[in-house]
């Protein structure tokens, strides 16, 4: 008897072993066709927005936001992720910029995060009437943020303005452990947002939403490409779900799929509704 158990242990080991090394492939895999999607330059320096939105954080963010709307790129700045001890005042006195030049064409929110930074800017962006919004932030950010923000606001053309900082280097990223952690900390953050999104398009039906896109006109290839990758997890992440969840049906039985209640559901709501009750009423932080 216990040679039986012995002998059904093994298989299943190997099985969890050869699963595993196959998730850290196709992790690493990921890891390196996120980092492709990282900008290295701006594409659309000349089109005129409605609005500007700088996301602080980094290094260089708020200085180029505020010299574009200098240029009268926008209208507006919604600076996002300011400390509520500052003002304006001090952002402008910090960044050694007149107050009186553009004071009063800038509005400031006070988000903790990138989910924030989204929720606050489309928040702001609505009583405005914004339609059209350039994005500002860390290059290696920027695929987050768009992630973000286009599923904040889908009814606004958005217009990524990355900025470089110095200690980032994008040129063989991962010979440089400084930057190889950053990035490497941004895709799993990417990827945890893309679950989320992925969830809620499986549970409550949301559409894909609309993606980047200079205003009037066809995205960019920069754009397309982030278009992309912020599109296709909603499909593909219904096939990992069926193929995980009936990889656990075929070796355990259909049992395993059933709820509390004894309902049985299908294969990618499963596994679905396992990170659903995971992730807790709360809202990731990232």
């Amino acid at each position: 008897m216990a040679r039986r158990r012995g002998s059904k242990r093994v298989p299943l080991i190997g099985n969890l072993a050869l699963l595993m090394f196959a998730l850290a492939g196709i992790w690493t895999i990921g890891l390196f066709k996120f980092a492709q999607t990282i900008p290295d330059t701006v594409e659309d320096r000349n089109t005129r927005t409605d609005a500007i939105a700088v996301l602080t954080g980094g290094s260089g963010r708020l200085d180029e936001g505020l010299e574009l709307l200098s240029q009268d790129m926008a209208e507006r700045l919604f600076v996002s992720g300011v400390h509520k001890s500052n003002d304006v005042r001090n952002l402008l006195d910090h960044s050694k910029r007149r107050p009186t030049d553009l004071q009063s064409r800038i509005v400031i929110g006070n988000a903790i995060n990138t989910v924030g930074n989204a929720d606050e800017t489309a928040a702001w962006s609505h009583r405005e009437n914004v339609k059209s919004l350039r994005l500002v932030t860390g290059a290696y950010h920027m695929p987050r943020s768009l992630l973000e923000f286009a599923h904040a606001m889908p009814e606004v053309s958005l217009i990524p303005h990355p900025v470089f900082p110095a200690r980032v280097k994008l040129q063989n990223w991962w010979t440089y452990p400084g930057t190889a952690a950053l990035i490497t900390s941004e895709f799993n953050k990417f990827l945890l947002a893309w679950t989320r999104h992925g969830v809620e398009f499986l549970l409550m039906g949301k559409r894909p939403r609309k993606r980047v896109a200079e205003p009037g006109k066809a995205p960019t290839n920069q754009a397309a490409k982030w278009q992309r990758h912020a599109e296709f997890p909603l499909l593909d992440l219904q096939w990992v779900l069926f193929f995980v969840d009936g990889s656990v049906r075929s070796r355990y039985g259909a049992a395993v799929g059933a709820s509390a209640g004894g309902h049985a559901r299908s294969g990618p709501s499963l596994v679905a509704h396992a990170v659903l009750c995971a992730q807790g009423p709360r809202r990731s932080r990232f």
